[in-house]
């Protein structure tokens, strides 16, 4: 069984701060039948809801015993009820609290409430000032909330005035929330139907007309969004990872600033083939056929006789040529080069 003594009850009864044993002192006067010493020991903690202290007990009893004391509940500000070793929704009608009503009247007037019925109150921590209530009955069980529906075949001249009567005037209650649907010819309104065990009502007005109101259908719940495990297992022989294009590559200093490197990166030397190349001398020392133009010959040079600088290239006389430019030099002399290499030597 759970006890609760919620600070803002059962400050009308005490003087100062409430204790366990203040509690159990009153609880053990409410049944002659339960023994006081049944009320030692369980576990208990104060907590703080609303910034106002609540005491909470569990204590052990046979059943029959326990019923004893929750028929009580409510009295001088303390609450047990029966927990399920499952816990179950129950059906619970919350008593609504007047907003000029006090504390202390708000609990006199459920505890009345619940002597009529013969059964105890229930609390609960929540935010709202309705934390007093009593188990549902049979008719309010069987009573339905009030729906949103969808009301059609409502004539073009009818306002929402019309609708309203006329649902009033065939057992409709709480017929609230009116508004034309845009470019629809249909109503949406919330209300309670006369019957509770039907979706679909159908009234019909005149000879060719008649209203259909049907219950909207809901939004459909969006599953929550779960972020997909990602797969990190590669099997007992993983696959090595591909080595990247820059992997190995030491990183920038972020020290040198715009400072770049310009020396050359050294390029291993490769081996030549020595036969391929006695092949292209052989071929290079073969005569040429004569072209069919007089001016046209054709020049042998051997890779050796190749000048390495401009001076060694004077001494073996080549000729300096100045083929100006502005910017644009060295394009200038390779276009030189290969028009003298295309037309003549000379």
């Amino acid at each position: 069984m759970r006890i609760a003594a919620p600070e803002e009850f059962r400050q009308h009864f005490i003087d100062g701060k409430d204790k366990p044993r203040l509690i159990v002192a009153e609880v053990a006067q409410w049944s002659p039948d339960v023994k006081a010493s049944a009320l030692i020991g369980g576990n208990w903690a104060e907590n703080t809801y609303n910034k106002k202290q609540l005491l909470t007990g569990f204590l052990y009893f046979p059943t029959s015993m326990a019923k004893l004391l929750v028929a009580k509940s409510g009295t001088r500000g303390i609450f047990a009820n029966i927990q399920d070793k499952i816990p179950t929704r129950r059906a619970i009608t919350w008593l609504t609290r007047q907003p000029s009503e006090t504390t202390d009247a708000y609990l006199n007037r459920c505890l009345k409430i619940a002597k009529e019925r013969q059964e105890g109150l229930y609390y609960r921590k929540s935010s709202t000032i309705h934390t007093l209530g009593l188990s549902q009955t049979t008719e309010e069980a069987a009573k339905k909330k009030s729906q949103q529906y969808i009301a059609r075949g409502v004539p073009r001249s009818w306002h929402m005035e019309e609708i309203q009567q006329l649902l009033e005037s065939l057992s409709w209650t709480e017929v609230a929330d009116f508004h034309k649907v845009k470019y629809k010819p249909e109503w949406r309104l919330k209300a309670i139907a006369p019957m509770a065990d039907k979706d679909a009502y159908h009234y019909k007005i005149s000879d060719s007309e008649a209203i259909s109101l049907i219950v909207a259908p809901t939004a459909p719940k969006l599953a929550d969004y779960m972020r997909p495990v990602r797969n990190t297992w590669q099997g007992s022989n993983p696959i090595a990872k591909p080595v990247k294009a820059n992997e190995g590559l030491s990183e920038p200093d972020s020290k040198a600033g715009s400072k770049r490197d310009r020396s050359r990166s050294p390029v291993k030397a490769t081996q030549l083939d020595t036969q391929s190349q006695e092949d292209a001398d052989q071929d290079m020392r073969t005569p040429v056929a004569t072209s069919s133009m007089p001016h046209k010959q054709s020049y042998y040079c051997s890779p050796s006789s190749i000048p390495l600088n401009p001076d060694e290239a004077l001494a073996q006389q080549w000729t300096l040529q100045d083929l100006g430019g502005n910017g644009d030099c060295f394009y200038r002399a390779c276009a030189g080069a290969r028009a003298v290499a295309k037309n003549d030597r000379s």
